[in-house]
């Protein structure tokens, strides 16, 4: 039973129940990983998943059910199990339906051009990642992950107000680590590809500029302990935005766990920094024209020129402050509650390059590699202490490379110092359910913990 088939089955029961407002929301997954080493397959996965979740709301409670099978005996123990729930709540607990009033921006159609690669293809594709990162160099001495991948989605959301809609999005690429070695220490480069159409992949690319991270970073030292102007890479800066994520979320504010609450129309930032969740990204992996309330995305600025102007919302805590949800909604999968994340997440950029930026800063620290986000960053309080890397800056030069390392500090304290931004605006390395496209982020002064000694 295909999904048409599966909520016209549901629908037909809540109907003859009695129910008056529900919503059906339904998924299906695909993902593929293939991982090579010495140029044999290490691991393998393909796994597909569906399933799908009703909710109705009857005296204003919502109760909701999921199941993983569609067919008409799943539809109807979805819907009786969904009702029961509503009637053993005590507590009123608002929750809402989309009422579909606004028009949906049209998206391209969903092609799922990655199943239609052989997978020979996509093994050869690991492969070559793996031979081209080896041949860079003589130090490179090890490639300890090499991964093709891929995935699709599909999302269904409709309701008793005529809300039907559904969008398939599909994207796909491959990260390698390489490890180079001077005889004396031995260092690792990680880079990666993930686009949402398979043409113009350059695999070859990713696997020499891993190649090349590591190469750079051996015969790193560190520094003396102190304050120093800081270039943070574009990955390390999405690193921090996703941090930045759970302030803009309207439900922690609600909650008393965001530092942005009760700041709405205040400076937060730097006047250089503007934030904002955009629903569509050419060749984006995260785009979407509706989030998982069947609720159409926009474009919302988030914090323009440093002035924080709204928090992301979805329906429930979009009401409780007199707003229109900015279709910020998002599940990870059918069976897990409703939570507010962005589509895509975009620091714009600022005018000089990277090397100007350098240029601009003169002395400083270049870092690019953060360590220890996940027990380091508190993304409540913004406090931040977090192992680094990367490479001395002198006179508007890169002097030497930069290990042994500590940044610490207040995410917006750091956010308030920020003086330029590079110009170009990349896709970071994925570290949550959605995209975040950033540039590089000059930092006019971050407490640096080293073990370099005073002469």
């Amino acid at each position: 039973m295909n999904f048409e088939a599966f909520r016209n089955s549901i629908f037909d029961i809540a109907v003859k129940k009695g129910l008056k407002t529900f919503e059906l929301f339904g998924m299906e997954q695909r993902e593929l990983e293939i991982s090579v080493f010495e140029s044999q397959i290490e691991h393998y996965k393909d796994a597909s998943c569906a399933g799908a979740s009703f909710k109705t709301i009857v005296d204003g409670k919502a109760g909701s059910s999921f199941t993983e099978v569609w067919t008409p005996e799943s539809a109807a123990r979805l819907v009786e199990d969904a009702y029961e729930n509503c009637q053993q709540i005590d507590a009123l607990d608002p929750e809402y339906i989309y009422t579909g009033q606004e028009p949906y921006r049209t998206f391209p159609p969903f092609a799922d051009r990655y199943a239609q690669l052989p997978i020979e293809e996509k093994i050869a594709y690991a492969i070559t990642m793996e031979k081209e990162a080896k041949a860079y160099h003589s130090a490179i001495v090890n490639i300890p992950y090499c991964t093709y991948f891929e995935g699709a989605d599909r999302f269904y959301v409709s309701n008793s107000y005529g809300v039907n809609v559904e969008y398939g999005r599909e994207g796909g690429g491959g990260y390698l680590v390489a490890a180079a070695s001077d005889g004396k220490t031995a260092k690792t480069g990680l880079d990666f590809v993930a686009q949402a159409s398979p043409v113009g992949l350059d695999f070859r690319a990713t696997a020499r500029k891993a190649a090349g991270k590591a190469l750079k970073k051996l015969g790193a030292k560190s520094v003396r302990t102190g304050k120093y102007p800081v270039i943070l890479d574009y990955n390390m800066v999405g690193m921090l935005l996703t941090c930045f994520s759970f302030m803009i979320n309207a439900e922690n504010a609600h909650k008393g766990l965001s530092l942005l609450a009760g700041k709405l129309g205040q400076v937060v930032t730097a006047p250089v920094i503007t934030i904002a969740n955009e629903p569509y990204i050419e060749g984006g992996i995260s785009n979407t024209p509706f989030d998982a309330e069947g609720v159409p995305t926009k474009t919302t600025t988030i914090v323009r020129n440093g002035v924080f102007e709204t928090f992301l919302h979805r329906m429930k805590t979009a009401v409780k402050d007199g707003l229109s949800s900015t279709g910020n909604a998002a599940r990870v999968r059918y069976d897990q509650a409703t939570v507010i994340a962005p589509q895509n997440l975009v620091l714009r950029p600022g005018l000089l390059n990277l090397d100007e930026l350098i240029i601009q800063m003169g002395d400083g620290l270049y870092i690019t590699d953060l360590q220890g986000m996940h027990s380091g960053a508190n993304p409540y309080s913004g406090q931040l202490s977090l192992g680094a890397e990367g490479f001395k800056v002198e006179g508007g030069k890169i002097a030497y490379p930069v290990e042994q390392i500590t940044i610490a500090g207040n995410l917006l304290e750091w956010f308030g110092r920020v003086v330029d931004l590079s110009s170009s605006s990349n896709l970071s390395m994925p570290s949550g359910n959605f995209s975040v496209y950033c540039p590089d982020m000059y930092i006019s002064e971050i407490d640096v913990a080293g073990t370099e000694s005073v002469s």
